[in-house]
């Protein structure tokens, strides 16, 4: 059975292809055996403000406005594709396991297995957490070309839209290794 992956803006670009390829293989898992989806490329969703900025929080969380939408759209492809599997490496479907926006962050559900729609449904980190710096590439790709929060800022845009950076932390690669191994173990069960 295939496991649907639900990307993060980013997604896994063909630079991180061979990382992801290689971590999946070291898990025992069959890279070829996701199912590959973003709430940022899907029609339905795209020009909505998935994410937004509130209160003294410093990254992004999911538009609690959207989440019905999400949860349409999300369900929609769990029929599609029948996951044994969903894995989350996106802010905004963290809406669908943990309706508090203060706690649905990544740091804090990460490495949690939820139930969605009667399917496990495992928090990971984004694939740009193998990274310990936030690479210029990345922040163009999340950011319609811009580097520069400033240059971007000045093109005219729905206020709504966010500027968004990757997702890095120290040692990702071996806690990403570790969601992905948690993934094989869940698999196994």
């Amino acid at each position: 059975m295939p496991i649907l992956l639900l990307e993060d803006k980013l997604g896994i670009t063909e630079g991180y292809r061979s990382h992801w390829e290689s971590m999946c293989l070291a898990a025992g898992l069959n890279p070829r055996g996701f199912i590959h989806r973003s709430l940022y490329k899907d029609r339905r969703t795209s020009g909505k403000p998935l994410m937004i900025k509130k209160g003294n929080r410093k990254t992004p969380g999911f538009n609690p406005e959207i989440m019905g939408l999400v949860s349409t759209v999300v369900g929609g492809w769990i029929q599609e594709t029948n996951p044994e599997l969903i894995v989350c490496m996106d802010l905004v479907a963290l809406g669908l396991v943990e309706p508090s926006w203060d706690i649905a962050t990544i740091d804090n559900c990460r490495g949690g297995v939820y139930d969605v729609k009667g399917i496990k449904f495992l928090v990971t980190m984004p694939i740009s957490a193998i990274n310990t710096k936030k690479s210029p590439k990345d922040i163009k790709a999340m950011n319609d070309g811009f580097e520069d929060k400033d240059e971007w800022e000045e093109e005219e845009r729905n206020e709504e839209e966010l500027f968004v950076e990757p997702y890095t932390i120290p040692y990702g690669r071996w806690v990403l290794g570790a969601d992905l191994r948690k993934m094989n173990r869940l698999l196994s069960q």
